[in-house]
C-alpha cells in the first residue's frame, strides 16, 4: 500500500496518517505489555499464600487485647470527630481548646507533643485560629524564650458551647470504667 500512496501529493495526508497510526499501534503495544507485567507482577498475591511466620502470635490474649483497644480507639476517635465536624470543629482544634481552656496558656511545643502532632501542623493550627481571633499569642515574662497561646474570649465562648455538647456524647456512648479498667488506662498512659 505505501508504493501505491507515495507517487501522489495529495496522498501524503493518508501516509502520515498511516504512518501515525502505526506508531500509536506500537505504542499501545508497549502499554499492553507494561499492564501485563504490572499484573503478573500482582498476581502472587492472589495465589493462596502459607500462613505468616509470625501469625501465632494474634492468637496471643494480650495481643488480642492490645487489637481490641487500637480498633476501639480508631472507630471512637472517627465518631467523635465526625459528630465534631458537623458543629465546625475536628479533633485536632477541640484538642487545642481543651487543653488551653483547662491547663492555661501553653507554647506550641507543648501544645503539640499534647495532642500529638507534628510541629509543623501545630504552626499551621495555631494561624488558623490565631486569624479567626480564637486564641491570641503574648510573650510569658517569666520564660521570655518562647510565645504562649492562649484561648480568647471568643475562643472561650466557642468552647463553652460546644463542650457541654461533647459530654453528652460521651456520657451516651462510652459507660462508666470500673476500678480494674480504670487502673489498666491510667497505667497506659504511663507507658514511655
Amino acid at each position: 500500500m505505501d508504493r501505491i500512496l507515495s507517487g501522489t501529493s495529495c496522498c501524503l495526508a493518508v501516509k502520515r496518517r498511516l504512518q501515525r497510526e502505526r506508531y500509536l499501534q506500537k505504542l499501545m503495544k508497549k502499554k499492553v505489555n507494561k499492564i501485563k507485567l504490572i499484573n503478573a507482577a500482582h498476581r502472587p498475591a492472589l495465589i493462596k499464600r502459607p500462613k505468616p511466620k509470625l501469625e501465632s502470635y494474634l492468637s496471643v490474649p494480650e495481643v488480642r487485647a492490645w487489637r481490641d483497644l487500637m480498633d476501639a480507639y480508631k472507630a471512637a476517635y472517627n465518631y467523635l470527630d465526625s459528630k465534631l465536624l458537623e458543629e465546625g470543629y475536628n479533633c485536632s482544634r477541640f484538642q487545642i481548646f481543651f487543653f488551653l481552656y483547662f491547663e492555661g496558656p501553653k507554647t506550641a511545643i507543648q501544645l503539640a507533643k499534647s495532642i500529638q502532632v507534628t510541629r509543623g501542623n501545630m504552626s499551621m493550627f495555631l494561624k488558623r485560629l490565631l486569624s479567626e481571633d480564637l486564641i491570641y499569642d503574648f510573650r510569658n515574662k517569666e520564660k521570655p524564650k518562647g510565645v504562649h497561646y492562649d484561648l480568647s474570649h471568643k475562643g472561650r465562648r466557642d468552647f463553652e458551647k460546644i463542650f457541654p455538647k461533647h459530654v453528652e456524647r460521651i456520657k451516651k456512648h462510652f459507660p462508666r470504667a470500673n476500678s480494674h479498667v480504670k487502673a489498666f488506662l491510667v497505667s497506659l498512659t504511663k507507658l514511655r
